[in-house]
């Protein structure tokens, strides 16, 4: 506002302005007020959608906490039912797939039991992972060579992940075995040189586990009385099933042994039954549980360190010539397993795990 104005509008305050100049203020005072009606409303607007703009923002952040809410109202409620879910899903399922594993472990790995009462089972949400101590018979004692954790996903093993192996011997086999570590030899099927050197410079006092292949094959009581008086032990019997001869599987792949245990081990075939529970012999008993295997053979084949089982034909197989042995795992002191050096019906012979004397 200019000092001429203020002059003006001084004057027409008191009167001193002409008739044409008194028009003329107050057609301007008419536009001052307008224009203060016009800051007015304006003032009036921007109040307006400042509250709106805060209401929009209280709205908002109370939306978001609802939503945080309820979803974890909803995780709190889901979770207990996922657990329990969980839980029921495995009360009819957690024997049968630790049955699977140990009847797997005891038909693919010779002379290796589960030790009795350590399964550590432990189950989550809708996974169960268990632990089995792993032995072997060398001499008189049990010899713990290692652990095995198995991670299943409802029915499945959490392969490759899982079997998690860990060992504890000196020369632990392979995650994949490879034919360099095979020691039972069909008799149609080349058999390198035997380990008897190595046997013989075993020192006296010590135990051993051997791995002997026949010079034919034979029926399991054909062979029972060939360690005789001696204070050796039959452990494990490999079963001819028609893929040995080639040692290899059906699509080609590299085939390790399968068989069963000996009578001295045969309350370790599994936590809940032992071999003898429904009277059946040694041989009946791998029968049953090959056709058991087979309708798991993709979880038997995830399991074993293997990755071809061929169950359907060994079971074809089985079914039609019965149940013949072409080696056999044994153990016990040093100078009497080398007095099997002479027996004919021994072709071929490897050194397993070794221990100083542990007879009684």
């Amino acid at each position: 506002m200019t000092d001429e104005f203020k002059e003006r509008l001084k004057r027409y305050h008191e009167g001193q302005l002409s008739a044409d100049e008194e028009a003329e203020m107050e057609r301007e005072l008419d536009k001052f007020d307008v224009y203060q009606s016009f800051l007015d409303e304006q003032e009036e607007e921007d109040h307006t959608e400042i509250n709106s703009q805060e209401v929009i923002r209280k709205g908002w952040f109370h939306q978001r906490f609802s939503i945080i809410a309820t979803v974890l109202t909803i995780l709190l409620l889901i979770i207990p039912l996922l657990g329990l879910s969980s839980k029921i899903y495995y009360v009819g399922k957690a024997s049968d797939l630790v049955d699977l594993t140990t009847k797997t472990v005891y038909l693919t790995e010779p002379n290796v039991t589960v030790g009795e009462g350590q399964l550590d089972v432990n189950d989550h949400f809708f996974n169960m992972s268990f632990t089995m101590d792993l032995y072997k018979q060398v001499g008189g004692e049990k010899v713990r060579i290692g652990e095995w954790d198995v991670l299943y996903d409802l029915n499945r093993v959490d392969y490759p992940d899982y079997p998690n192996r860990n060992y504890v011997i000196e020369n632990p086999p392979l995650d994949i075995p490879r034919p360099e570590e095979k020691k039972l030899y069909h008799p149609d099927e080349y058999a390198p040189s035997s380990g008897w050197d190595q046997l013989e410079q075993l020192p006296d006092g010590t135990v051993a586990e051997v791995y002997i292949s026949f010079d034919q094959l034979y029926r399991e009581s054909d062979i029972k009385e060939l360690l005789g008086q001696m204070r050796t032990d039959w452990q494990w019997f490999a079963v001819n099933t028609g893929l040995e001869q080639n040692g290899k599987s059906v699509e080609g792949g590299y085939m390790t042994p399968i068989g069963y245990p000996s009578e001295s081990n045969a309350r370790d075939w599994s936590p809940r039954e032992g071999i003898d529970d429904r009277g059946n012999s040694n041989e009946e008993q791998f029968l049953r549980v090959m056709k058991e295997l087979e309708d798991y053979e993709q979880q038997a084949t995830d399991i074993a360190r293997t990755k071809w089982l061929d169950l359907k034909e060994r079971n074809d197989y089985l079914d039609e010539n019965g149940v013949e042995v072409y080696g056999a795992v044994i153990t016990g002191p040093v100078e009497e397993l080398l007095s099997l050096k002479e027996r004919r019906e021994i072709r071929n012979m490897k050194v397993g795990e070794v221990r100083l004397w542990n007879y009684k």
